[in-house]
């Protein structure tokens, strides 16, 4: 009886299969609708995988279709192609339902070894309209260092640099031991694992040598798209008693952007952006900030506690809390001070804007001899933040700044045509150009950006 129930339902299955237009398979090589006809990459880095990328084909037709032949022109390419769920370069006889549409994945994995240079490849696909079609890839190969063992992770040698010609990946902590110094030549990547940081110790100096034009970088190792935009991607700098430079560098999407105690920091011509908790947190240092952009942290862009001699000038701290994904759900203030010890405390040309009530919270009432001329300082709480007294407060201006983008994918922290921030700054000798070098006029911009024709 059994054997006869499997028989009914075997024939009864083959037969409504077998009348069934839709299972049809046709080899036919027309209707097939292709997403683009190229790709561009992002920097791939020699020994790390490069994100995941994909694109598109559709089947325009009402038959099931095979696609005879996809493969890699390159029999040694570093690309390696994923179709329903299995990897490869060469796939035969690939099917694509009706109306259907088929997302081929793909990935680059260059060993580390790989020398710099542009890629060009083709995903070839065979026996399509024309006989054949083809999608080109293109993109660079950076080659980098993998830091893995610790004696190449601590930095004991007097005076070491890190060059630009490769990209410096550390899978754990980069250790600048005690009364070393640390160069980082301009357009250098400094790329770290989720657990990693920079760790300075006493008496130890990190010098981050960039220019407008060639930045240095730190940031997580993932270059997908927009994950500098998500905070927490690695651990940040650590300095205890050491001396940091940094001259047009970019810190991204770190826990603490900078987390220094007791030591001495100049911050120029630099952005510190998307911070888990902190842009900068600094305890009893002392602290220089010129030209500068602080966007994005959860609690503060900066934090100062107990701070020593203290000098901010044409500066923007932006903290609206949006990141690209999501909004942040700290209190997003652009400057918090705690335990002041009248220290002399100068801020000038300026802008303190974020989703906090104030854009510049003071642990106590503010005394002089701080001084705050010629900023722009958001304060929906006057009850709480008092900007009358002249002894501190100078031409201060509490409105919107109208930046030109607070969003990262076009972050542009520049002013709108009519900001009230423009042209109320003061001259300041000695600093006659903005972040991008671009030349200030006068009366100058508030912020970190000089206007330029609109």
């Amino acid at each position: 009886m059994r054997a006869l129930f499997l028989f009914l339902l075997t024939f009864w299955a083959t037969f409504f299969l077998s009348c069934r237009e839709d299972l049809e398979v046709k080899n036919q090589n027309l209707h097939f609708a292709f997403a683009q006809d190229s790709l561009f990459l992002d920097t791939i880095y020699s020994g790390i995988s490069s994100p995941v990328f994909s694109f598109q084909i559709k089947n325009q037709t009402k038959k099931n279709l095979l696609i005879p032949e996809i493969y890699l022109e390159n029999t040694s390419s570093y690309i390696h192609l994923n179709i329903h769920g299995k990897s490869g370069q060469n796939f035969h006889n690939v099917l694509l339902l009706k109306g259907d549409s088929l997302r081929i994945l793909f990935q680059i994995v260059a060993p580390e070894s790989t020398e710099s240079k542009e890629i060009k490849e083709k995903i070839i696909f065979k026996g399509l309209e024309n006989n054949q079609k083809n999608i080109e890839i293109s993109g660079f190969i950076q080659k980098s260092k993998i830091y893995k063992n610790t004696d190449d992770l601590i930095f004991q040698n007097n005076q070491a640099t890190l060059h630009n010609d490769i990209a410096h990946i550390f899978t754990k902590d980069l250790v600048v031991a005690q009364h070393q110094t640390l160069n980082i030549q301009p357009k250098t990547k400094l790329l770290f694992f989720h657990e990693s940081k920079v760790i300075l110790n006493p008496n130890s100096e990190l010098n981050s040598n960039g220019t407008p034009e060639k930045r240095v970088i730190f940031k997580g190792f993932r270059n997908d798209a927009g994950y500098d935009s998500i905070p927490l991607q690695w651990k940040g700098i650590k300095a205890q008693n050491a001396k940091i430079n940094l001259h047009s560098t970019e810190i991204k999407a770190a826990e603490i952007g900078l987390d220094a105690d007791e030591s001495d920091l100049v911050i120029d011509k630099s952005l510190i952006i998307n911070s888990g908790t902190y842009g900068v947190r600094a305890k009893q240092s002392k602290l220089k900030i010129f030209n500068s952009v602080f966007f994005n942290a959860s609690q503060a862009t900066l934090l100062l506690e107990g701070p020593l001699e203290t000098e901010i000038i044409y500066s923007s701290f932006a903290n609206p809390g949006i990141h690209q994904y999501a909004q942040s759900f700290g209190e997003n203030i652009p400057m918090e001070i705690k335990d002041y010890q009248n220290q002399p405390f100068k801020v000038i040309n300026s802008i303190f804007h974020g989703r906090y009530r104030q854009g510049v919270v003071f642990g106590s009432k503010p005394s002089k001899p701080m001084i705050f001329s010629h900023v722009l300082i958001k304060n929906d709480d006057e009850k709480n933040l008092d900007l009358n007294d002249n002894h501190i407060f100078n031409a201060i201006i509490t409105r919107e700044p109208l930046f030109k983008s607070i969003f990262l994918k076009a972050l542009d922290l520049s002013l709108q045509k009519n900001s009230p921030a423009k042209q109320k700054g003061i001259s300041i000798e000695g600093i006659s150009t903005d972040l991008n070098d671009q030349s200030r006029k006068s009366p100058p911009d508030l912020g970190a950006y000089a206007s330029i024709a609109d």
